[in-house]
Parts: C-alpha cells; structure tokens; sequence
C-alpha cells in the first residue's frame, strides 16, 4: 500500500435475533427472499448488485442466503428450530446506516430478543 493512499475501513453489523417468524424465511419462495435482501441493502443505503445471489437450504432445518452489494454483501442463516438468524452485513461505505438496517428487521421479524455488534477493520493501516 503506499503511503498516499487513503484508508480504507470496513464496516461489519452482526444482527443476531430470535422471533418465531424465523420459520417464514424457509417457507417463502427465494425471489422474496431475494427481496427481502435487496430491500435491507438499500435501507442501509448501498446498492445490490444483480448477480451472485444465492440460497443454501439444509436439508430438515434452515437456509443460508448470500447477496453480494456494491460495497461488499448481506447474509442471513437461520435455525428455525431455535427461532434463530443471525444478518450479517459488511459494508466499506461510511453512509451505511446498520441502525435502519436493524429497525426494518425489527419491523419484519418482531424478534423478543437480540443482539447487535458492529465491528470496524482498517484494511490499509
């Protein structure tokens, strides 16, 4: 890196959470979930792109959902025998607002309990 170069940081919302609306996510079609994603993506102001997206359902029990974004990606796994998933959310851009972010899934998912973590790596100290 050379010494010119501004820094560059990433930003990382883990969302944990429990709701019984876990269940709906393995159950709705995956272009809603895709939406679904897409629209969390834009709430916390970045844009998805338009390939790449992808869903790993297991067999029995929950789902993993990946969408790569402008900045970097959006994921949720989910463990619906537990009423669990955790969203991931990694973002280079300082306009990320993790904070909306979690206020929609709020708003979506009723959760009765959860846990927010945000974490900063410099990429280029």
């Amino acid at each position: 890196m050379g010494e010119h170069e501004p820094e560059k940081t990433i930003r990382e919302l883990v969302y944990c959470f429990w709701s019984d609306k876990i269940k709906d996510l393995d159950i709705i079609p995956d272009e809603k979930n895709l939406k679904l994603l897409g629209k969390i993506a834009k709430i916390g102001k970045t844009e998805p792109k338009k390939d790449g997206f992808s869903i790993e359902p297991y067999p029995e029990h929950g789902k993993s959902m990946y969408l790569p974004i402008k900045e970097s990606s959006v994921d949720i796994h989910t463990w619906p025998e537990h009423n669990y998933a955790i969203l991931t959310f990694k973002s280079c851009s300082s306009e990320t607002d993790f904070d909306k972010v979690c206020k929609f899934v709020r708003r979506v998912f009723k959760p009765y309990k959860e846990e927010k973590y945000i974490r900063e790596f410099v990429i280029n100290p």
